[in-house]
């Protein structure tokens, strides 16, 4: 430092600073049911690329749900829109029927760590401001996939 004063004592922190605490970026929050296997940095996904990574969690002021506060990178925010919708996408998803099979999952590296998946419908709203609230959907929307809206970003640094 600058500083001519020398420190003689220290206090430590009873945890680890938050991630990204100083960095750009958008920070939203999602509620869910359970934590499940979400955990800090648990990556964000939106159409299978990392946009994002979990910050830290809580439960609600009423304990009802879990606050899972999100990081957003710089150049991903503009995907994230006021109807984005997200899910748990960790794990695998299994339908069984009496003839067929059908294994789902977002990708390898989701089986392993889990992850939340977001997606932005076609009819999309207003980028997400800082704190927006969303719910975290546990069961997929299969309709979702079918989504492709054209998110251009503004940011010029990320071109």
């Amino acid at each position: 430092g600058q500083s001519e004063n020398k420190a003689k004592s220290f206090e430590l922190m009873t945890r680890h600073p938050v991630p990204h605490i100083n960095e750009e970026g958008l920070r939203v929050v999602v509620a869910a049911n359970r934590l499940g296997g979400v955990k800090e940095n648990t990556p964000v996904y939106y159409r299978q690329v990392r946009i994002g990574s979990v910050v830290q969690f809580k439960l609600s002021e009423d304990a009802r749900a879990v606050e899972i506060e999100l990081f957003i990178e710089p150049c991903h925010a503009h995907l994230v829109r006021k109807n984005s919708y997200f899910f748990n996408a960790g794990g695998i998803g299994m339908d069984i029927g009496f003839f067929s099979a059908k294994v789902r999952t977002e990708t390898l590296d989701s089986i392993l760590t889990g992850g939340i998946g977001v997606l932005t419908p076609d009819d999309y709203l207003d980028q997400a401001e800082e704190g927006h609230r969303f719910i975290l959907n546990e069961e997929f929307e299969e309709s979702a996939l079918k989504w492709s809206p054209s998110l251009k970003s503004t940011n010029e640094a990320c071109r």
